[in-house]
Order: C-alpha cells, then sequence, then structure tokens
C-alpha cells in the first residue's frame, strides 16, 4: 500500500474519473458539453478581439501624448539654445 495522501489522491481522482464517466456516457451529455465548449471558445475569440482593439487604441492614444511631448520638448530645446545665444 502506498502512502496515505497518495492513496487518498487516488481515492478523488477514482472518483472524479468515475462521475466523469458517468456523465459522458449519455449522448444528451456529450451533446450539451460539446455546445457549451463550442460557445465557450465563441465568448473567448469575442474577448480576445476586443482586448486587441483596446490595446490598438491605448497604443495609438499613448504614441500621439508621445509625439506632442516630443515636439515641445524640441520647440522648448530651440528657445534654450536662442536665450544661450543671446546672452553670449
Amino acid at each position: 500500500m502506498g502512502k496515505k495522501s497518495g492513496s487518498f489522491l487516488s481515492l478523488l481522482t477514482g472518483i472524479a474519473l468515475g462521475a466523469a464517466a458517468i456523465f459522458f456516457s449519455k449522448a444528451e451529455n456529450r451533446d450539451k458539453t460539446k455546445k457549451l465548449a463550442k460557445e465557450t471558445v465563441e465568448k473567448a475569440k469575442v474577448e480576445v478581439n476586443k482586448a486587441a482593439t483596446k490595446a490598438k487604441v491605448v497604443t495609438k492614444k499613448v504614441t500621439s501624448k508621445g509625439k506632442k511631448i516630443k515636439s515641445k520638448i524640441k520647440s522648448d530645446v530651440k528657445e534654450i539654445k536662442k536665450i544661450a545665444a543671446a546672452k553670449k
């Protein structure tokens, strides 16, 4: 006989497999499971598309803000150079 925890785990695994076998033995249950799996996959695809769209929108916003900041910094640097040149 094995360890107590191993035996208990084996018992639980056997119970779960037995319940699954009984559940899937009926054609009605198999059909329900297939339908549920198909619906889940479709929902997951929709959510992935939503996430991809949101990622594109965020990327666009960040890029736009980055360009604005870059141009502001460039103009500030030009002003600083003009002021520095005027002081010499």
